[in-house]
């Protein structure tokens, strides 16, 4: 498998309990995401941490999300390939219900078009400061978990639009569920990491 980087869990891998690709931000590398991994309890868990080549300066795609999709092309659906290749490595050794797709930031949205893009019936997908970025692509699959947790004061993912996110999902027949909480935007408060752990069988 062409994994940048491979967290091997304290079991062998084919054993780990779940498989989670977790997606760094923008102009940031895979290690850097490493520490959320650790806070979120993942060290027993098969973890896959893709790293963005496509993009510019460690982004998987050049402009805002909130940009029109246009702009962001063909990075964006180069980025979408790469998170593909890594999902299929992991769907050779276990079912999509074993598999959480997470993200942080530019990340969380990119995890959430691929999650929508390819509807399975994955365990989870869980967002920290990501929306969605259109809705063209709006085809969830009814079993999959979709976990929005962020700030109410994040200037670069507004709080509206996680909400907004949260609530056409839930429309469009999703099992959906929203946190946003007070404080800085760029880190995940530890009573949320424990919500955030329970509510994706994390615990």
């Amino acid at each position: 498998m062409m994994w940048t980087d491979l967290f091997s869990p304290s079991r062998a891998s084919k054993t780990a309990e779940k498989g989670v690709v977790l997606l760094h931000g923008r102009s940031k590398s895979a290690r850097s995401i490493l520490p959320l991994a650790h806070e979120l309890g993942l060290q027993e868990h098969l973890l896959v941490t893709p790293e963005a080549t496509t993009g510019s300066e460690g982004s998987w795609y050049p402009y805002s999300t909130l940009a029109p999709r246009s702009m962001n092309e063909p990075w964006l659906s180069e980025s979408l390939e790469k998170v593909h290749g890594t999902v299929e490595d992991l769907l050779k050794e276990r079912p999509a219900e074993q598999l959480i797709l997470a993200g942080f930031a530019q990340g969380a949205c990119l995890a959430l078009e691929y999650a929508l893009r390819n509807p399975r019936p994955y365990a989870a997908v869980l967002s920290l400061h990501g929306v969605l970025m259109d809705h063209q692509h709006l085809n969830p699959n009814p079993s999959t978990l979709f976990y929005f947790c962020s700030s109410e004061n994040d200037p670069l993912i507004p709080a509206w639009k996680v909400r907004e996110s949260h609530e056409t999902l839930c429309l469009r027949g999703a099992k959906s569920k929203l946190r946003l909480y007070a404080g800085m935007h760029d880190a995940i408060p530890p009573e949320e990491l424990v919500h955030i752990q329970a509510a994706l069988g994390l615990d």
